[in-house]
């Protein structure tokens, strides 16, 4: 069995907003009627609380409001189970940008990291001979080789310091503990202060 949707009603507290309606439109009762397309009867029972508008009403009254109050008329829409936007007041916002694409570092080709390491320390160590351990200019040609290779930082710190390595060096740093001999007690302070020898 198919459910039905119920239609959507107003609420009674959306009829507060007529009034400013009119206000916006400077309409009379009789001008309101004439708006709404119904009878001047009609409109009677409605400020007397015995009728209701119904969604179309306030639909026409969001486009009718919308040019001299935008706030109000989103108002009136809502009351109409709507907005702006679904009334054709207003443009749909704008979908959000789309996500950039997550981009994997390219595949590097041939020759290796490996290799390619080699020849910025070979760089390095001829600007170490040439200017005597100059480390700005070792650095220097360090870098140039590199930035002329294209090979990343990280690149060659993952050469120079594997994962592995990394591993290791934290565990040399931990500081070191000496087990204590199960058949060794531990020693104990007698509490006396060490007296100087008098030679006689």
């Amino acid at each position: 069995m198919a459910s039905c949707l119920m239609p959507f009603v107003p609420s009674i507290d959306d009829h507060v907003l007529i009034q400013p309606a009119m206000r916006a439109l400077g309409l009379t009762q009789g001008g309101l009627g004439d708006l709404l397309g119904v009878s001047k009867r009609t409109i009677s029972r409605l400020f007397s609380g015995q009728s209701h508008l119904g969604v179309d009403h306030f639909a026409t009254l969001a486009r009718a409001v919308h040019a001299h109050d935008e706030y109000l008329a989103a108002k009136l829409a809502s009351a109409a189970g709507s907005s702006l936007e679904g009334l054709g007041l207003a443009p749909p916002p704008s979908p959000p940008p789309p996500e950039p694409p997550v981009r994997s570092p390219p595949v590097r080709p041939f020759p290796p990291i490996v290799l390619m390491l080699d020849s910025i320390l070979y760089a390095a160590k001829e600007a170490s001979a040439r200017t005597s351990g100059d480390v700005k200019e070792v650095l220097r040609a360090a870098f140039e080789r590199t930035e002329g290779l294209g090979v990343s930082v990280e690149e060659v710190n993952s050469v120079l310091n594997p994962p592995a390595a990394r591993e290791v060096a934290a565990v040399a740093r931990l500081p070191e503990r000496t087990p204590a001999r199960p058949d060794q007690p531990p020693k104990r302070s007698s509490g006396r202060r060490p007296t100087a020898r008098r030679d006689p």
